[in-house]
Protein backbone atom coordinates (compact mmCIF):
# COMPACT_ATOMS: atom_id res chain seq x y z
CA UNK A 1 0.00 0.00 0.00
CA UNK A 2 1.27 3.37 -0.78
CA UNK A 3 1.33 6.61 1.85
CA UNK A 4 -2.06 8.12 2.67
CA UNK A 5 -3.50 10.53 5.21
CA UNK A 6 -0.30 10.90 6.96
CA UNK A 7 -0.03 6.87 7.18
CA UNK A 8 2.76 5.08 5.73
CA UNK A 9 2.11 2.16 3.62
CA UNK A 10 3.43 -0.06 5.91
CA UNK A 11 0.82 1.13 8.63
CA UNK A 12 -2.28 1.10 6.57
CA UNK A 13 -1.37 -2.57 5.58
CA UNK A 14 -0.97 -3.46 9.27
CA UNK A 15 -4.49 -2.00 10.07
CA UNK A 16 -6.31 -3.25 6.77
CA UNK A 17 -5.05 -6.71 8.19
CA UNK A 18 -6.80 -6.24 11.50
CA UNK A 19 -10.09 -5.27 9.80
CA UNK A 20 -10.13 -8.30 7.31
CA UNK A 21 -9.34 -10.45 10.93
CA UNK A 22 -11.98 -8.84 12.75
CA UNK A 23 -14.71 -9.47 9.99
CA UNK A 24 -15.12 -6.01 8.79
CA UNK A 25 -14.19 -6.25 5.57
CA UNK A 26 -17.00 -9.13 4.83
CA UNK A 27 -19.60 -6.72 6.32
CA UNK A 28 -18.23 -4.13 4.10
CA UNK A 29 -19.07 -6.53 1.06
CA UNK A 30 -22.85 -6.53 1.78
CA UNK A 31 -23.55 -2.61 2.24
CA UNK A 32 -23.99 -0.49 -0.37
CA UNK A 33 -21.64 2.49 -1.56
CA UNK A 34 -21.60 5.02 1.36
CA UNK A 35 -21.27 7.52 -1.34
CA UNK A 36 -23.28 6.62 -4.25
CA UNK A 37 -25.40 4.32 -3.17
CA UNK A 38 -25.00 1.28 -5.16
CA UNK A 39 -24.23 -3.10 -4.23
CA UNK A 40 -21.53 -3.92 -6.24
CA UNK A 41 -19.43 -6.92 -6.19
CA UNK A 42 -16.30 -5.55 -5.09
CA UNK A 43 -17.03 -3.12 -2.29
CA UNK A 44 -13.98 -1.34 -0.99
CA UNK A 45 -13.17 -0.10 2.90
CA UNK A 46 -12.16 3.45 3.29
CA UNK A 47 -10.72 4.73 5.86
CA UNK A 48 -9.17 8.47 7.01
CA UNK A 49 -7.95 7.60 10.66
CA UNK A 50 -6.00 4.46 10.76
CA UNK A 51 -5.76 4.64 14.35
CA UNK A 52 -9.21 3.67 14.81
CA UNK A 53 -9.66 0.26 13.16
CA UNK A 54 -13.43 0.48 13.24
CA UNK A 55 -13.41 3.97 10.92
CA UNK A 56 -14.47 1.81 7.88
CA UNK A 57 -16.92 3.35 5.50
CA UNK A 58 -18.13 1.18 2.55
CA UNK A 59 -17.26 2.24 -0.92
CA UNK A 60 -17.54 1.24 -4.62
CA UNK A 61 -14.62 0.90 -6.52
CA UNK A 62 -14.98 3.92 -8.92
CA UNK A 63 -15.86 6.30 -5.68
CA UNK A 64 -12.97 4.82 -3.95
CA UNK A 65 -10.39 5.38 -6.88
CA UNK A 66 -11.76 9.28 -7.53
CA UNK A 67 -12.01 10.16 -3.40
CA UNK A 68 -8.06 9.18 -3.74
CA UNK A 69 -7.40 10.96 -6.77
CA UNK A 70 -8.42 14.11 -5.16
CA UNK A 71 -4.77 15.55 -4.43
CA UNK A 72 -4.26 15.28 -8.03
CA UNK A 73 -7.75 15.21 -10.01
CA UNK A 74 -9.52 17.73 -7.44
CA UNK A 75 -12.02 19.38 -9.94
CA UNK A 76 -12.84 15.20 -11.09
CA UNK A 77 -13.78 14.64 -6.97
CA UNK A 78 -16.37 17.70 -7.34
CA UNK A 79 -17.66 16.63 -10.48
CA UNK A 80 -18.07 13.21 -9.46
CA UNK A 81 -19.76 14.53 -6.12
CA UNK A 82 -22.14 16.83 -8.40
CA UNK A 83 -23.22 13.56 -10.31
CA UNK A 84 -23.48 11.48 -7.30
CA UNK A 85 -25.76 14.32 -5.82
CA UNK A 86 -27.76 14.13 -9.30
CA UNK A 87 -28.54 10.47 -8.82
CA UNK A 88 -25.52 8.68 -10.78
CA UNK A 89 -24.83 5.48 -9.80
CA UNK A 90 -21.32 4.19 -10.60
CA UNK A 91 -20.90 1.09 -12.57
CA UNK A 92 -20.33 -2.10 -10.65
CA UNK A 93 -16.48 -2.29 -11.46
CA UNK A 94 -15.18 -5.62 -11.01
CA UNK A 95 -11.79 -4.69 -9.79
CA UNK A 96 -9.50 -1.75 -9.50
CA UNK A 97 -7.97 -2.79 -13.13
CA UNK A 98 -11.13 -2.98 -14.81
CA UNK A 99 -11.89 0.58 -13.76
CA UNK A 100 -8.63 2.06 -14.73
CA UNK A 101 -8.62 -0.06 -17.88
CA UNK A 102 -11.82 2.00 -18.79
CA UNK A 103 -11.26 5.28 -17.72
CA UNK A 104 -10.38 8.86 -19.65
CA UNK A 105 -8.92 11.98 -19.18
CA UNK A 106 -11.29 13.13 -16.45
CA UNK A 107 -9.50 16.67 -14.70
CA UNK A 108 -12.85 19.02 -15.18
CA UNK A 109 -10.50 22.15 -14.06
CA UNK A 110 -13.55 24.18 -14.09
CA UNK A 111 -14.78 22.67 -10.78
CA UNK A 112 -10.46 22.02 -9.22
CA UNK A 113 -11.35 24.64 -6.65
CA UNK A 114 -14.41 24.40 -5.45
CA UNK A 115 -14.89 23.29 -1.54
CA UNK A 116 -16.71 19.85 -1.52
CA UNK A 117 -18.47 21.38 1.77
CA UNK A 118 -20.03 23.27 -0.19
CA UNK A 119 -22.29 20.44 -1.97
CA UNK A 120 -23.17 18.83 1.40
CA UNK A 121 -22.35 17.72 4.76
CA UNK A 122 -21.59 13.86 4.70
CA UNK A 123 -18.56 12.70 6.19
CA UNK A 124 -16.98 12.82 2.01
CA UNK A 125 -18.06 16.35 1.52
CA UNK A 126 -15.99 17.09 4.45
CA UNK A 127 -12.48 15.51 3.56
CA UNK A 128 -9.49 17.49 2.78
CA UNK A 129 -8.48 18.52 -0.45
CA UNK A 130 -4.76 18.52 0.28
CA UNK A 131 -2.48 16.14 1.39
CA UNK A 132 -1.23 15.95 5.17
CA UNK A 133 1.59 14.51 6.93
CA UNK A 134 0.86 13.64 10.21
CA UNK A 135 4.30 11.31 10.45
CA UNK A 136 2.07 8.38 11.81
CA UNK A 137 4.11 5.56 12.06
Amino acid sequence: MKDYNGFSGDYRQKVYNQQKSLGLMLEIAKQPCDICGIHAPNMMGHTEDYDNVYDLRPVCVECHMKLHARFSRAGAWINHLKQVAAGYRCRPWTSVWDYFGNQQDNRYPEYANIDPATLGDKWYHKLLMTKINLNHE
